[in-house]
């Protein structure tokens, strides 16, 4: 492309300047470190390893757990990414494993077609294609109980495309085959999930899930900015509603499929400036004080309301104004219900609270609704956030935790 006019001086200065910083290899080795740091991959050659933080970890099941995953990049391929891991436990002495290739049909728009297959123990009995929380570096995530574990397998197809206007679609076709872990403490607890495919036969109780879904999804999210690497690229946002509206049918006899379904999900996010107090965001998405696996419902609803103050507290101490501390309050709330048809074939999981160590099944907050509320400081170091949060009620399971500190790194543009 020509430029119009000519670079004066100053600015023929500044490009050189900028040239020559990018060659420094102290320059190349920080932007290396920063990299791997927040990526969680290092990079040699044509190839890139990690993430770091998943090289070790341990659960019940697998005990010592160690995995290594890699994924070339574009010195290998500018608009293809192979991509793969390799886990081992000491305990169950068994190999997990999971591959994808992703093909770049176009950047501008962004195209993309792929494949993946997983074999692996994961706590989310969701399938990969389920909304997840978009904010980059987020830390804010659901408490985790570690008994509850997953033997997944899961392989898809997908299609994506994004057009110009701020709407994008994606295709996807998967087959999953779920079996929960039970009897994995030493009491006899864990995951000790069972449905009934017949209400009327308790006997012929199963614990093995097969579903074949075809998934279509619709964002929208007008004027929406990126960070953009290599294959993959992260929303930092936009100042309009963020809106996916996602559609899955499940199909039975299809590759193995056991059932016939309908589900439809809504996100929404946005946020409104409340002059001078600050600003308030408004979506539909995680809690942190609620467990996996603690409530169901067919059918619900959810809210999260986030107050950011910009200062308008902490502006107010000298101290603290030099300090550039933000407060941020929350509230979150859930309500559903679920059908006669369903309780039926999962009563052997209705709740029933028992110990810490045992699933204590399920329930749906349809008599009133699972809240918590949070209050928190953000923009430590720029980029920190910590968050004190109280569960306000469902507190007779004896695992829910009433109170938690959580940390993360947040970052806003």
């Amino acid at each position: 492309m020509a430029r119009h006019e000519q670079l004066t001086k100053t600015e023929a200065a500044v490009y050189a300047m900028i040239d020559s910083i990018v060659k420094i290899p102290i320059y190349k080795t920080y932007v290396q470190i920063f990299e791997t740091l927040f990526q969680g991959y290092f990079e040699w050659g044509n190839f890139e390893f990690g993430p770091y933080f998943m090289l070790s970890s341990y659960n019940p099941v697998e005990g010592n757990r160690f995995r290594l995953g890699v994924r070339t990049n574009t010195g290998f391929n500018k608009n293809l990414r192979l991509s793969g891991s390799l886990a081992y436990g000491l305990k169950d002495e068994r190999w997990k494993y999971s591959g994808e290739v992703l093909w770049l049909l176009s950047r501008r728009p962004r195209t993309a077609i792929g494949v993946a297959h997983r074999r692996d123990i994961s706590l989310n009995s969701e399938n990969s294609e389920e909304f997840l929380e978009g904010d980059l570096f987020s830390g804010f995530l659901r408490r985790d109980i570690m008994m509850k574990l997953i033997d997944v397998e899961e392989t898809k197809v997908f299609y994506e495309k994004h057009w110009k206007n701020g709407i994008s679609n994606r295709i996807t076709m998967l087959h999953r085959t779920m079996d929960p872990y039970g009897g994995i403490t030493p009491e006899g607890g864990g995951f000790n999930y069972a449905y009934l495919n017949n209400p009327n036969a308790p006997e012929n109780a199963d614990t093995t899930i097969n579903a074949t879904e075809l998934i279509f999804k619709t964002r929208f999210a007008l004027k929406e900015e990126f960070l953009e690497g290599d294959f993959e690229r992260i929303s930092i946002g936009t100042e309009h509603p963020i809106i996916e509206l996602q559609y899955t049918m499940g199909v039975d006899g299809l590759l193995g499929g056991d059932y016939n379904f309908h589900k439809v999900s809504l996100y929404y996010r946005h946020y409104v400036n409340i002059n001078p107090i600050g600003w308030l965001a408004y979506r539909f998405n995680i809690f942190n004080t609620m467990n996996r696996y603690e409530f169901a419902s067919d059918t619900y609803a959810s809210l999260i309301l986030e107050h950011h103050d910009d200062g308008f507290l902490f502006n107010k101490v000298p101290l603290l104004r030099k300090l550039k501390w933000r407060n941020v309050f929350t509230f979150k709330a859930l309500i559903g219900s679920i059908s006669e048809k369903n309780l039926a074939a999962n009563r052997l999981n209705a709740y029933f609270p028992t110990d810490a160590n045992t699933y204590n099944g399920f329930r749906a907050p349809s008599k009133y609704p699972f809240m918590e509320a949070g209050v928190g400081i953000e923009n430590i170091f720029k980029f920190i956030r910590i968050d004190a949060v109280w569960r306000l009620n469902y507190l007779d399971n004896p695992q829910a935790s009433r109170f938690s500190i959580i940390a993360g790194m947040y970052f806003y543009f």
